[in-house]
């Protein structure tokens, strides 16, 4: 019989191919890291850098006003004007675009260079407003890039903090600008930023900035690695309360692992169990990444490094496994998601291991994986039936684990109509994998042809003959005529199944 997941595999699975599944992913990924945790992280910081000002009224003025202002040779009228604009902008980002149509650029750029610290401190809050903005208005203010990097060498922690929140807005988006900063030395100054000792809201905002140095296209792994980050990163975990400090190493973490280059630092340094740990945390936001990077080593093509994860400790997998459990049955979204990404990490691998992993969850866990993950297929909505309808195909491409199951669910209505649902899904790759799912299922269970019809199967494989894609409706078309055509007799009952 045909490989049916081939291409799934190609797509879904971390091969040789390896940047593939990153790149799926990354989307998941950054919209984690705009999560609400990371906003409320970022205007905590502002609101707390900009504290002093805070029993001070400010009025929006006229943009044309402001920057005649600040072009004077008082510098209280100047300092007031900045205030005037730094509200301003607090309030609506995108209103510095008002600004640029009377040069504020080039105005900023020689105030900046002023030798009076108030006058540094709110134009750096003024770009810290506007680095929050979209993309596009962060472009706006990459020529201040060389005084925020004088900035961190400032004896001021107030406009060191300022410059740093700045560039982790900046350096996530904006590649080029990052990457200049990189060869001009900034990771030097970060990482020598990384000492709660000293500051441990400089050590936060400086963790902050590397992990979204780390983001994006070609990230400098390499460098970061040279400059000993792990040596920090494992003296933030002997830092015993959990707090926002961990939240950042872990992220790093879970970028620099997506690459097995660096696997054998963290296994030889232990790093690793004490990343295992997050995985009970009370806090959701220090868990996710906790679980990224597990699947990172699972997904690795060197199957040692899943060997480490689950095989060569079996009270390291029974740890893992009893905090997955745990999170499919607290019903909480963005873990759930990260949980079956998880599972299809598990998954990743051959036959008789799935059949083991299948059995301990069983015997240890009281509990069959694939029906949990089953009921998220049938239960919840799409993002997370999605990503469940993945592990399962991942335990499924083997005909044994997939008989096996079919055979004993007794709940096989609910879970085609959950698994067809997927076949409206904008991402033509998944509606291709479900479609896998459902030539094998017709292959193993032909009888199971009814049950499929009555499940609106036949009715959503015809809805594909109006997609644009012609992979698709070309497959569906494919189906119907393979399992529905004039061979198909609605009278072979499906009874029996």
């Amino acid at each position: 019989m045909k490989n049916r997941f081939e291409r799934r595999k190609k797509l879904y699975k971390k091969t040789s191919e390896k940047s593939q599944i990153l790149e799926k992913r990354n989307v998941t990924l950054k919209q984690i890291r705009k999560s609400k945790k990371d906003r409320n992280l970022l205007k905590r910081r502002i609101e707390m850098i900009s504290e002093s000002n805070k029993d001070e009224e400010y009025l929006t003025v006229p943009p044309d006003m402001i920057v005649k202002d600040l072009a004077s040779e008082n510098i209280d009228l100047i300092k007031k004007s900045l205030k005037h604009m730094k509200f301003t902008i607090s309030q609506n980002p995108e209103s510095f675009y008002d600004f640029q149509k009377f040069d504020i650029i080039n105005t900023l750029l020689i105030l900046i260079d002023s030798e009076d610290l108030e006058v540094k401190l709110e134009i750096a809050l003024i770009l810290l407003h506007v680095s929050s903005g979209t993309y596009k208005l962060k472009q706006t203010i990459l020529d201040f890039g060389s005084h925020l990097v004088s900035f961190l060498n400032s004896k001021d922690f107030k406009l060191q903090e300022i410059s740093l929140i700045i560039f982790a807005n900046l350096s996530g988006e904006c590649l080029n600008f990052r990457n200049q900063l990189v060869e001009n030395g900034i990771l030097e100054i970060l990482i020598g930023l990384l000492e709660p000792n000293i500051s441990f809201d400089l050590c936060c905002s400086s963790a902050f900035a590397i992990s979204n140095f780390l983001k994006g296209e070609d990230p400098p792994f390499r460098q970061i690695v040279e400059l000993n980050i792990f040596e920090k990163l494992d003296n933030f975990f002997q830092i015993e309360k959990e707090s926002e400090i961990h939240y950042h190493a872990l992220w790093i973490l879970s970028y620099l692992t997506s690459v097995d280059e660096y696997f054998n630092i963290i296994i030889d340094s232990n790093l690793m169990d004490k990343i295992l740990l997050f995985l009970k945390s009370n806090l959701i936001d220090l868990r996710i990444p906790a679980i990224r990077i597990i699947a990172n080593f699972l997904y690795s093509p060197d199957t040692k490094y899943y060997d480490y994860i689950i095989n060569e400790n079996l009270e390291r997998a029974l740890f893992i496994f009893t905090n997955i459990i745990g999170v499919l049955n607290a019903k909480e979204d963005k873990l759930i998601k990260e949980i079956c990404w998880l599972c299809s990490a598990i998954f990743n691998s051959k036959e008789e291991q799935i059949l083991k992993i299948i059995d301990i969850f069983e015997k240890k866990c009281q509990t069959n994986i694939l029906e949990q993950l089953s009921k998220i297929v049938i239960n919840a909505h799409y993002d997370l039936k999605k990503e469940a309808a993945i592990a399962l195909m991942n335990a499924w491409e083997w005909d044994s684990v997939f008989i096996n199951f079919i055979n004993n669910y007794k709940n096989l209505t609910d879970l085609l109509l959950g698994l067809f649902s997927l076949l409206n899904s904008s991402d033509p790759d998944i509606a291709h994998m479900i479609m896998d799912f459902l030539e094998l299922l017709l292959n193993c269970f032909p009888k199971l042809a009814v049950l499929v019809e009555n499940c609106d199967g036949i009715s959503m494989l015809e809805k594909l003959r109006n997609h644009p894609n012609k992979s698709l409706f070309q497959r569906a078309d494919e189906i119907i005529d393979e399992f529905f055509g004039e061979n198909y007799d609605p009278e072979f009952s499906d009874e029996e199944y």
